[in-house]
């Protein structure tokens, strides 16, 4: 077979730190990235499908792998090492130490390139301060956390003026994934609780009754996430 592109073949190390956001380094099964580019020795050729990257320097002398196709790339917890010889390694960046890989997409949690208009995650309306600032903080909790579990509680039928004043005008009350004493976000309706669980590839087990309690699991990655919208109605 033959093969047009040839670049650097490098090896991907991960570990649990690593955050899965759909990049190269959430793929169990991708081991191996190809560098092209300028400066790149064309040393191996580059299978036709392979994940590719380029190299692109943040600050003086700070240099990161990403992507070749797409933007919005964040550190993700991976690095990059090489895959054939230090000497080849070295040639390109003058040691021998892995490099981080930025192949984590931001594009999902930075909204500001959907201009104005309410902003939605599927049927979700997305929180008062996420259409301040144009970024989807719920997705970022979401996505620091993957397969954490939040616990959510649901309102007693009948309560006390100091129960009526802890819970306001909502029904259900969802706890911080990995922290249940600090509150993380709440629905007045038991449809806006399911648009929120459907947006985010949530997993919701437990009782809705009146008094009942419940638990949200956060997914491993964002890939199931629904799309976000700006609404201009």
């Amino acid at each position: 077979m033959h093969y047009e592109r040839r670049g650097l073949r490098a090896r991907i190390l991960r570990d649990n730190t690593t955050i899965g956001r759909g990049g190269y380094s959430d793929g169990p099964d991708i081991h191996v990235v190809y560098i092209v580019g300028e400066g790149i020795p064309p040393l191996h050729p580059v299978p036709e499908g392979a994940p590719v990257v380029v190299l692109r320097e943040t600050t003086p002398g700070y240099v990161v792998a990403r992507p070749e196709q797409g933007g919005g790339y964040a550190a993700s917890g991976a690095y990059l090492r090489q895959d054939s010889c230090y000497e080849d390694w070295e040639k390109v960046f003058g040691h021998h130490l892995p490099i981080p890989l930025h192949d984590h997409s931001v594009s999902m949690i930075n909204l500001q390139y959907l201009g104005r208009g309410e902003l939605y995650r599927g049927k979700s309306k997305l929180v008062y301060m996420s259409q301040v600032l144009r970024r989807d903080l719920d997705g970022e909790t979401v996505a620091k956390a993957p397969g954490q579990q939040a616990r959510g509680y649901v309102r007693p039928a009948t309560v006390d003026e100091w129960v009526e004043r802890a819970w306001g005008v909502h029904r259900f009350i969802v706890k911080s994934p990995g922290n249940p004493a600090m509150a993380w976000t709440a629905f007045d309706t038991e449809e806006e609780l399911r648009a929120f669980v459907a947006a985010y590839a949530l997993t919701l087990t437990g009782s809705l009754d009146p008094g009942g309690e419940f638990v949200l699991t956060l997914p491993d990655t964002i890939g199931q996430w629904l799309p976000v919208t700006a609404r201009r109605d």
